[in-house]
């Protein structure tokens, strides 16, 4: 519950912030691009990245004990928000497939998602990248030998990327994600998936 009421407050406050104007660009006359879709998938292999990368401490970020060993999602980004020039929001859906051993996952999930555009050019843009609290639904309510509480779960991600070319149309980012009912349900040891690449086309 936490989780929840901490993702309904950061965009609160994110939302008074945006809609109170303080985001004007230094030359009014300059466009800003963002893209209104994004589709994407996201790799991860614990051959070829670090399953132990550092995370940010709750409640920035959570951490579980079980991570998984590897996996693919398809993503979709739909843009519903933006300021002029710092920040967008967006609705979302993705479809995940992760392993661990002999363990596989299925996770469709809805998400909001929020951005930080903390460094603009007209060619290539950084951000920060941040969802909590995903509905997501799981095919299997044990792993690794830990009950998962049930079927329900959430999905959070915390990432950092690139957008470039003359349009920015393309997406280059490395996510952290984690899995876990928040709480709601009586056993909640969640899992991770340790760091990820996304790549993504936006339109």
């Amino acid at each position: 519950m936490k989780r929840i009421f901490l993702s309904l407050l950061c965009f609160f406050y994110i939302g008074v912030a945006v809609a109170g104007g303080a985001d004007v660009p230094t030359h009014p006359s300059k466009e800003w691009i963002f893209p209104k879709n994004e589709v994407s998938v996201v790799y991860y292999n614990r051959g070829f990245f670090d399953p132990y990368i550092w995370r940010p401490p709750s409640p920035i970020f959570w951490h579980a004990v079980k991570s998984m060993n590897s996996g693919v999602m398809f993503m979709y980004h739909r843009l519903i928000f933006h300021s002029r020039k710092h920040f967008s929001l967006y609705v979302g859906t993705s479809l995940s497939r992760w392993e661990r051993f002999e363990a596989t996952v299925y996770a469709p999930t809805i998400f909001f998602s929020l951005r930080w555009w903390f460094f603009r050019t007209q060619t290539v843009n950084a951000y920060l990248s941040y969802s909590v609290a995903g509905p997501t639904v799981i095919n299997i309510d044990q792993l690794a030998e830990k009950d998962l509480g049930g079927y329900f779960i959430f999905q959070d991600y915390l990432g950092v990327g690139l957008q470039f070319g003359r349009r920015h149309a393309l997406n280059l980012d490395l996510r952290l994600l984690h899995y876990s009912n928040g709480d709601v349900l009586t056993h909640n040891p969640g899992f991770d998936v340790p760091v990820v690449l996304y790549i993504g086309y936006s339109f």
